[in-house]
This record gives structure tokens, C-alpha cells and sequence, in this order.
């Protein structure tokens, strides 16, 4: 391989690193996960098939097929690149789905890829070229959303916050399209989110355009605690205590942008999993490669050797955390973990569960306890896990009374409260076997809590796997 067919300079680290190849000659195996993903499937192998190294013979493209009653696994049986299929019996979700096929893997590398995201040119090179550091056990890409946005800036004055109820694109309400960042905006309540006084609202377009094509009309109902002026653009809007009604008029060739999915993943003190830079624009600081907690399972990419030493993902979460849990582990065993900001992907955020669903929120809920109960140090998981005992009891309680409100809610963290106790026996033997094969102390890793939320620093020096592993990890 030539330093000119890998592209740039960082082409000459695949060429001149020894670099073992599984028996086949292939160097990286790329996992596609499915379940009804057939619309998607298409665009998003076309794109693999596209990567430089594919047409070196280095890669292998598996696609597991989770019992998919769409017609997914013909799309791949249809196509000519070679794409390999792997069917289950079953729906196994993200967690399992990958398992089935991570455990037939035996190139040096894998790297899993969401159905609903669509890799830019490089973006295979450039995710491989990290583990250069043998330290190195996985390598987060960037994804960024699809499509672009359009960025309104509103600032209150007066205030110590706003509240966001609407918002319209050409008479079209998209406020549930909007991208909110959870650091920034809170959860709805009785219909309004509310938000720091100075925010920078991201609109979605139907566009992948750089400049809009068109002038576009936005929309956006807005309230305040109280009498209130809102500046948007170059005009002030008086926002009375009942809200108002603001009309922005875009005009053609303004500037659209890009909006980060994820640039990594950082934990809160709480121990609450987020994707780095979720909701900002992408010229917020992600252009820079960076150590980082983890990273999304939708761009990841993993060493064999690390997986061989710590495991694969947990079939129990199904889907959701077990990607914070796999890292958490590659830490605990003194692997280190890296974002790749050349390593680009646009990605359908959530296109096959669905934000914001049942199934989203109940899976969400109950694997953050659980990755908190295998991973974490007693008292975090005795806050965390006691906090949510603690808010579904009070839930419950609320929605007793004939025609209380609440009881979907309350109904929903009962059955996370019960599916959590039902597999804490099997997750706390998991725990105990984690322990013993760590080289890092929990509250080594725990300084991760709470860094990096804004982008970047290093919590401290950290083992490597071959380098010695000093005084015993606590609890």
C-alpha cells in the first residue's frame, strides 16, 4: 500500500505499522446492525463500499439481520460487493445483534455502524488510525446529524430564562424535530422547555445544502416568567408574561449549518450517559482529536485483542448503555479510549426506536442503573439507584387519586424498578468478575464524571494494559 492511496499524512502510519491481518487478509470488520432497516440499508453499505480500504481487499462488511419483517435481508442477499449476512432467529436489539456477529469476528479490528448512518469518504482510514497507540482499545467517530440546520440565535433580557413552546419551518411545526442539547434545556413540562436566557435555536431543513435555496419563515412561541424583551437577529420582540409569537423571515444564500450527534461520550456527576456536543453546531470545538469517556455504538470503532481481554457487549441491555458499559470495562482494564474528528458519519438520530419513545425511556432508565450497579463505586450506585427508588415511589404515590395525572409515568418506572431487581443477581456476579480482572481503580475512572461535558480535558494519568497496575482497584 502506497502513502498516496491512504490518504494524507496519516496514510503513512497504515503502510509502514505492522499491522496483522486475520488469516483472510482482512484488517477491520464493519457490523451493520438491522432491524426494518431495509429503506436504509442501501445508502448506508453503498457508502462503506466506497472507503479506500475496501478496494485493498482489508475489509469485511457483516450485516446482522434482527428478525426483520421488511424485507432487509433480501436488500442484502441483492447486493454484489459482498456483503455477508447474518440472520437471527430473533430480535436480540443493538447489544446482541453485534454479539452475534462479534463473536465470529477475528480480524484485528471491528467497527460497528448503525444502519441509519451514513459514513463520509475517509472516514474507515481515519477511524483506524489511532490504534497506531497500542494503549488504544476503542475510537469514537463524529456523527453529525442529517440533515443541516439553520441557526436563530434569541437572547432575553429582563429574565433568568426562557421557555421554547413551538416552532414552525414554512407553517410546518418541527418542534419535534427540533435538537435540543439536555444540558442545556430541560424536559418539557406542561408543554414548555425551559431554557437558559440566551440560546442558539438549530431549525432543521430538508436540505444538505451549505446556503439556504430559498427564504424560509420560522415561527417560534415563546414564554417567560415574566415581561420580557427577546432579541432575534437584529429586531427585539416584547415577550408579555402569557408569551408571544415570533416571526423570522430567512432570506436565500443564509448560511446553513451542521449539527453534532456525537463527538464522544461524557458521563454527568450523576452518572447519566451523553453524547459530547450533542445539539451544537459543528464549529463549537469537535474539529480536534481528543481522549474522551467513550463513544456512540453508532460509529465505534473497537480492538479485538481488548474485547478478547473484557468481553463484548452485555446481551441483557438490549439496547441502550451498552456502549457506556463496553468502555467503562476497556477502562477498567487500563484500555484508553479516543474521538476521531476526520472519522465522519451523518446519522438519522434514533430512526429505529424512535426518541423520546416507551421503549427508548424504559431501556434508557433501567441499563444506567444497571451500568452504574456492574461499573460503579458503592456510593454512586447507592445515590443513583436510591434517587430512582425514591422519585417512583413518589410518582406512584401521585397517581393514585381518581383522575390524577401521571400514571403512564409512574406505570412505566414500576416496570423499570422491576426488570432492574429481576437481573441484579445475574449483573452483581458481573460485577465481582469485572473487579477481579481490573488493573484501574473505580474512582480512577470516576474522574471522568462531570469532565469534559463542555469538550475537553484529561482526568489524570491512567494504566495502560501492558504498563503495571499499581496499588489494587477499590470498590
Amino acid at each position: 500500500m502506497s502513502a498516496s492511496s491512504t490518504g494524507g499524512p496519516g496514510g503513512l502510519w497504515l503502510a509502514a505499522t505492522v499491522f496483522a491481518s486475520d488469516r483472510d487478509g482482512v484488517l477491520v470488520t464493519v457490523l451493520v446492525v438491522t432491524y426494518n432497516g431495509a429503506r436504509r440499508l442501501d445508502r448506508c453499505l453503498d457508502a462503506v463500499a466506497a472507503q479506500d480500504l475496501v478496494g485493498q481487499g482489508q475489509v469485511a462488511c457483516w450485516v446482522v439481520d434482527n428478525a426483520s419483517g421488511d424485507g432487509s435481508d433480501a436488500v442484502v442477499l441483492g447486493r454484489t460487493d459482498g456483503v455477508r449476512l447474518i440472520r437471527s432467529t430473533r430480535n436480540l436489539g443493538f447489544a446482541g445483534g453485534n454479539n452475534l456477529a462479534l463473536r465470529q469476528a477475528r480480524s484485528p479490528y471491528v467497527v460497528l455502524l448503525n444502519d441509519d448512518a451514513v459514513v463520509q469518504p475517509g472516514w474507515l482510514h481515519a477511524l483506524l488510525e489511532p490504534f497506531e497507540n497500542a494503549s488504544v482499545g476503542a475510537v469514537a467517530g463524529k456523527l453529525l446529524l442529517e440533515p443541516r440546520f439553520v441557526s436563530v440565535p434569541l437572547r432575553a433580557q429582563g429574565v433568568d430564562r426562557l421557555g421554547l413552546v413551538s416552532v414552525a419551518r414554512d407553517g410546518e411545526d418541527v418542534t419535534a424535530e427540533l435538537v435540543w442539547d439536555p444540558l442545556l434545556v430541560a424536559a418539557p413540562a406542561d408543554g414548555v422547555r425551559w431554557c437558559r436566557p440566551s440560546i442558539e435555536l438549530l431549525v432543521p431543513l430538508r436540505t444538505d445544502a451549505a446556503r439556504l435555496e430559498h427564504p424560509v419563515c420560522v415561527e417560534v412561541q415563546v414564554r417567560a416568567p415574566r415581561a420580557a424583551t427577546l432579541h432575534v437577529a437584529d429586531r427585539q420582540h416584547a415577550v408579555p408574561p402569557n408569551g408571544a409569537r415570533v416571526v423570522l423571515e430567512l432570506p436565500a444564500g443564509t448560511p446553513t449549518t451542521d449539527v453534532v450527534n456525537s463527538a464522544g461520550t461524557v458521563l454527568t456527576l450523576d452518572g447519566y450517559a451523553a453524547d459530547r456536543g450533542f445539539g451544537r453546531a459543528d464549529d463549537t470545538g469537535y474539529d480536534m482529536p481528543a481522549e474522551v469517556f467513550g463513544g456512540c455504538g453508532a460509529s465505534l470503532a473497537l480492538r479485538t485483542a481488548a474485547l478478547g481481554q473484557v468481553g463484548i457487549f452485555d446481551d441483557a441491555w438490549f439496547l441502550y448503555y451498552e456502549d457506556v458499559d463496553l468502555c467503562w470495562r476497556l477502562r477498567r482494564a487500563g484500555w484508553t479510549v479516543r474521538y476521531q474528528p476526520r472519522a465522519v458519519a451523518r446519522h438519522e438520530h434514533s430512526a429505529t426506536v424512535g426518541s423520546g419513545s416507551v421503549l427508548h425511556v424504559f431501556h434508557d432508565a433501567r441499563n444506567r442503573l444497571l451500568t452504574l450497579t456492574k461499573n460503579a463505586s458503592f456510593p454512586l450506585v447507592r445515590r443513583s439507584v436510591g434517587r430512582y427508588l425514591l422519585s417512583t415511589a413518589a410518582a406512584a404515590v401521585r397517581a393514585v387519586p381518581p383522575g390524577a395525572g401521571g400514571r403512564s409515568e409512574a406505570r412505566l418506572r414500576l416496570q423499570v424498578v422491576a426488570s432492574f431487581l429481576r437481573l441484579l443477581p445475574g449483573v452483581l456476579v458481573r460485577r465481582r468478575a469485572v473487579q477481579r480482572s481490573a488493573v484501574v481503580a473505580r474512582t480512577t475512572v470516576e474522574a471522568w464524571l462531570g469532565a469534559d461535558i463542555g469538550g475537553g480535558r484529561d482526568p489524570g494519568p491512567r494504566s495502560g494494559p501492558g504498563e503495571p497496575a499499581g496499588r489494587r482497584p477499590g470498590a
